[in-house]
């Protein structure tokens, strides 16, 4: 029965808004020095849950907050009452521009700042920005920097958007949605970016922009705005934005072909059009067609972090990995800067970071794919997938204290779920500290998990492995009992390796069967039809196997032939057999010396002796150096009664390995066959302090103890 070679591995929060704490840096201004004035300028609905963060986070820097409610339901005029703030009241006309200028209209100071109800100013911003607008003569809009949070505050994108104006009446807005500041003119001005001013922004949070009913009325607003101006594509980016936040991608890419056919070459929101088109295509599994996106959009901008990172992100999908890379280290060059559409925080940092220790690991450049892992770990990243990799990194960097630590660490970052990479610890803890200890782990999940079929899969393969093939049978019927989806794709698999375990326990018929179940549903899979044409071998019936073997197809896979050629012996058609032997390579050492020792067999079951020795010294003139070789040779010798050169060779073989038991064993029955039963004796003996609990060479000195 050839060994099995089929196994595969069966590895098988709320959002917080950020609080202000009181700044030390407020209490450098006093009314005294605070010479420019700044109001708020807010418009508002039902914001309850956000209000108050927004207005403490300004309480110390706005001397003045207008806030328009557009019709709250719930506490939002109470809580901006509670900050002193102005009150003003608007009907909703659907139109954010007129809104947003209704507020406009009744501030006061020098300077105004437009903030939402779910926006937090961040703390540390509030001095500098102080500082920065008494300390220079400015008089024009100024862009902060957004920050929007997406999920739990991990995944974040920016721009900058012109939030902070003078309050001259020379500005307005205008927009029914996504509005823009203007002159009065209509014209454009200039804007200036404040890098480190920063506003918070935490409405397109899924919960909340869900809530919130955002998407709905964005989309309403798009299309009434896109009846009137049919050709804008800002309106066609935003609409395109808001279909790929909803995960409805091909409404999202019809969309995005309205931008590229409307757009100027220069708009600024054009490259992250094509940024989030490519996602889309990744997406819906259009591989080839996202990286043509993805290079038009270099054409674009080149040196833009997210275009980069999309380029990166589609090489790695077609295991481009040079490329991948190299993109990668584009995207986190520091010379890249925030431009006024939208990026995504992460393609500058962590998640370009964790996409080249993804590749990495599957380039199988562990030491780099740690460092990497480890970066990402560096920007806040810790999810439970990324604290695994560091620890199967460590696994197979062969230092596995520290895989162990990140195991331990990936254990207590679980929920009640079944922990997926167990998998994982169960490959790490049999490979350093062996089968037993992976089957104690696997036991402790049993007592957690009792119906759970992977890790009842994974204890019979090890249980398959130690030879206690009974349990194996018993827990590779139970999962075939209880098959799941996950489980599933494994079947095949299953069949086979309860059909090993039959055969080692010598139920061929039940062996034969599972054999043949596993051909129906693995029928890429060479090992379930070699392993049914064994049965047949050593059930006498080598024609029917020679019609499995021909019948699995794979005329040119060695192991096949290997096979093919066995059971030609067995059939006495030994000429095809060894047509078939002649086509093994030579150059390749496990297939020649197979084939060799096949045909040795075959000339040593006719008793040819010597054609049987020719074959094996011409093996030796190939790997000199091989041990297994010279076990053949020795069986020959044996056969040939070449006693004493037989003797010879097994010291030889343990001069290189003195605690070889199954060298010692075959020495001790040799000496015990030429009656010399004292050294058979201490032979069995040696062999026993080595494993105690053998079985067999326990009762082979058993059977001399008497003659010794």
């Amino acid at each position: 029965m050839p060994e099995d070679k089929s196994k595969e591995n069966l590895k098988s929060t709320d959002i917080k808004f950020k609080k202000t704490e009181e700044s030390e840096h407020l209490k450098l201004f006093s009314p005294d020095i605070k010479k420019k004035k700044i109001s708020l300028c807010m418009i508002v609905k039902n914001e309850e849950d956000t209000l108050s963060d927004c207005l403490e986070s300004v309480r110390g820097l706005v001397d003045e907050m207008i806030v328009v409610d557009t019709g709250s339901t719930d506490r939002t005029v109470e809580i901006a009452e509670k900050f002193g703030a102005k009150i003003f009241y608007y009907k909703w006309q659907d139109d954010f521009g007129k809104a947003r200028n209704f507020s406009l209209s009744h501030a006061s100071c020098d300077w105004i700042i437009v903030m939402d109800g779910d926006e937090v100013f961040d703390s540390a911003s509030v001095w500098k920005f102080r500082k920065f607008i008494e300390t220079n003569d400015i008089n024009t809009p100024m862009s902060p920097r957004i920050i929007n949070y997406i999920d739990e505050q991990k995944h974040t994108t920016e721009h900058f958007h012109c939030r902070i104006f003078p309050n001259t009446g020379k500005f307005a807005y205008k927009g029914v949605i996504h509005e823009q500041l203007l002159y009065n003119d209509g014209t454009e001005p200039v804007i200036s970016q404040l890098p480190d001013v920063i506003i918070h922004h935490y409405g397109y949070t899924k919960e909340r922009y869900k809530e919130k009913g955002k998407k709905e009325r964005n989309i309403k607003l798009l299309k009434k705005q896109l009846h009137k101006e049919k050709k804008n594509p800002f309106h066609y980016y935003n609409l395109q934005t808001l279909h790929y936040i909803d995960n409805n991608y091909d409404k999202s890419l019809s969309c995005f072909n309205s931008v590229r056919k409307y757009s100027r070459r220069t708009e600024p929101f054009l490259p992250n059009s094509y940024v989030l088109a490519t996602s889309s295509l990744l997406y819906t599994g259009k591989i080839n067609k996202a990286l043509e996106v993805a290079q038009e959009a270099l054409k674009i901008a080149p040196d833009l972090s997210d275009v980069n990172y999309v380029n990166a992100f589609c090489n790695y999908k077609v295991k481009n990995y040079t490329d991948a890379l190299e993109f990668c280290r584009k995207a986190l060059n520091k010379d890249c800067k925030i431009t006024s559409l939208v990026t995504d925080s992460g393609t500058a940092g962590w998640k370009t970071c964790h996409l080249m220790a993804e590749i990495y690991f599957n380039m199988e450049r562990w030491a780099d794919a740690l460092e990497f892992y480890l970066k990402t770990c560096e920007q806040n990243q810790s999810e439970l997938s990324l604290i695994v990799n560091i620890a199967r990194c460590y696994e197979y960097l062969n230092i596995p204290d520290k895989a162990m630590e990140y195991y331990q660490k990936a254990v207590s970052m679980g929920s009640g779920a079944y922990p997926f990479f167990i998998e994982y610890m169960v490959d790490f803890i049999e490979h350093f500290h062996g089968i037993k200890e992976a089957l104690k782990l696997l036991d402790q999940y049993l007592n957690i998990f009792p119906s759970h079929q992977h890790i009842n899969l994974r204890k019979a393969e090890l249980l398959r492995k130690t030879g206690e093939y009974s349990k194996a049978i018993s827990l590779y019927s139970l999962v075939i009992q209880h098959l799941n989806e996950k489980v599933k794709p494994y079947e095949g698999l299953i069949y086979l390796n309860r059909g090993i375990c039959y055969y080692h326990s010598d139920d061929k018929h039940m062996a034969e069967e599972d054999f043949i179940k596993s051909i129906d549903i693995e029928q890429e899979n060479i090992n379930p039809s070699v392993n049914l044409a064994y049965i047949y071998i050593d059930t006498d019936r080598p024609e029917k196997a020679i019609e499995c073997l021909i019948k699995a197809g794979h005329g040119d896979n060695f192991t096949i032939m290997l096979a093919l050629s066995e059971a030609y012996i067995a059939s006495g058609r030994v000429k095809e057999a060894f047509e078939v032997l002649s086509k093994i390579p030579s150059d390749v050492k496990d297939l020649s010396m197979r084939a060799a020792f096949m045909k040795s067999d075959y000339y040593m079951s006719v008793n040819e002796l010597q054609k049987a020795y020719d074959i094996i010294m011409d093996l030796i003139s190939l790997y000199p150096s091989e041990v297994e070789i010279y076990r053949y040779l020795i069986r020959i010798l044996i056969a040939r009664g070449n006693f004493e050169t037989a003797l010879s060779l097994y010291d030889c073989l343990l001069q290189l390995n003195p605690a070889d038991v199954s060298v010692l064993f075959q020495k001790g029955k040799l000496c015990a066959f030429l009656h010399n039963y004292k050294e058979a004796g201490i032979i069995y003996s040696r062999a026993l302090e080595i494993e105690p609990e053998n079985r067999e060479i326990k009762e082979a000195l058993s059977s001399i103890s008497n003659l010794i």
